[in-house]
């Protein structure tokens, strides 16, 4: 994570003018969990927005019934619903990168994408967090930098690229900016955000581009990825050779996540110079956070609730 307080610059008092804000959700087969982001979902205010906002619900293939039923039933009032359900498996790298890639394919240049997977939390301020730094950062395409990737709702509280894993903390690390002057409510990284994130549809579209040649050899080596696929206790991950060294980012335990869309972008904002606006509050409070339940890069036995919502 990097404070990199002269790459965004703000954009004062002017217009905004974004052409949409939609909702995209990602499940598969934990109702529950779903069925409670949905709920907080509808609880939320949408104030000071005042156009609509389109929620789409993606399901994997080989989603429950129960699943199914859920997303059919649920009542959306701030804008169309539109289902996804897919009929074949795609597994969670396969449906971000065909949900998102599809989304920001028809939307233009200038829509922002939140991005929630079903074990996500939100707050019920969650769109006004985001709504300020719209207004902040991203006000229109003029003021918005061409590097802003997009904005995480949650913020970085572990070390995650490399081990021994660590607790981090933006104020701590940033440190203090004096007594008489407020602490930094925000901060840039590197490190793109899956805990309830937003990005915006060009900067996706480059993307794409991007993993549409990540995905094919010499680039992506299937064989060791199919290996890696079930080293699922991570113990002989140091042992992987899954890319070409020319494309390791340095000392980065993402060069060898297997099934990880979050590996990709790494590699392209990484490349690019890309970053992510994560907010910074008191106490290390977000406006969302995941509950880590069992899933595809979560497994049953660290299974934990990582729940701290403003």
């Amino acid at each position: 994570s990097n404070h990199l307080p002269n790459v965004v610059y703000g954009c004062g008092q002017t217009e905004r003018r974004v052409d949409e804000i939609q909702i995209h959700v990602i499940g598969y087969r934990r109702a529950p969990s779903l069925e409670r982001l949905l709920d907080q979902l509808r609880n939320a205010t949408y104030e000071g927005w005042g156009l609509s906002i389109p929620l789409y619900l993606h399901l994997d293939g080989g989603a429950t019934d129960w699943v199914k039923n859920i997303v059919r039933r649920y009542e959306w009032e701030f804008g169309p619903k539109i289902l996804d359900i897919r009929t074949q498996p795609h597994g969670l790298r396969g449906m971000w990168l065909t949900s998102m890639g599809a989304a920001a394919k028809v939307s233009g240049n200038n829509t922002l994408m939140v991005v929630l997977e079903d074990d996500i939390r939100v707050s019920k301020y969650y769109f006004q967090g985001l709504l300020a730094l719209v207004d902040q950062y991203g006000r229109n395409p003029e003021c918005r930098d061409s590097n802003l990737m997009g904005f995480s709702l949650s913020p970085i509280r572990l070390e995650e690229l490399r081990k021994p894993f660590t607790r981090w903390n933006a104020q701590k690390a940033m440190g203090q900016r004096g007594q008489l002057v407020k602490p930094h409510l925000a901060y840039l990284s590197v490190v793109p955000s899956s805990w309830g994130s937003a990005f915006w549809s060009d900067r996706w579209n480059e993307f794409a581009k991007f993993c549409e040649l990540r995905a094919k050899p010499p680039y992506y080596d299937h064989q060791a990825e199919a290996v890696a696929s079930h080293e699922k206790s991570g113990n002989n991950y140091d042992e992987l050779r899954m890319t070409p060294p020319e494309l390791y980012v340095p000392d980065s335990r993402s060069n060898v996540w297997p099934k990880s869309w979050k590996r990709f972008m790494i590699d392209f904002m990484y490349a690019r110079g890309n970053v992510m606006i994560y907010p910074s509050l008191p106490g290390e409070k977000g406006f969302a956070s995941t509950l880590a339940l069992s899933g595809e890069h979560v497994f049953s036995a660290t299974r934990k609730s990582r729940s701290n919502n403003a």
